[in-house]
């Protein structure tokens, strides 16, 4: 790979103290890379839990997918690589949560 390895505190950290300005920092970043960011408020008012569901059509999968598009292109479109990567360049491992 020609980008080097970051852990995750070189990343920048954008998390507020409110779901929802969480929620506007994540519609602001796809906006930024021209997205549309569907939110949908599922909370229950007689749980005590923020629940909502975000949809970013054109965003690849939860699961490996390899195709063509955005998981070419975008790290190229950021600046974090120079060009992109062919599917055998691509890490080999998936991951699994």
């Amino acid at each position: 790979s020609s980008a080097p390895a970051r852990r995750a505190d070189q990343f920048a950290n954008l998390a507020t103290t409110d779901v929802r300005d969480d929620i506007h920092v994540c519609v602001a970043q796809m906006s930024k890379l021209g997205l549309e960011t569907i939110v949908q408020d599922l909370t229950r008012p007689d749980i005590e839990l923020n629940v909502c569901r975000v949809v970013v059509p054109g965003l690849r999968h939860f699961w490996r997918r390899l195709g063509a598009g955005r998981l070419y292109d975008v790290p190229v479109q950021l600046g974090w690589l120079p060009a992109a990567k062919s599917e055998a360049e691509l890490n080999e491992w998936s991951l699994f949560f």
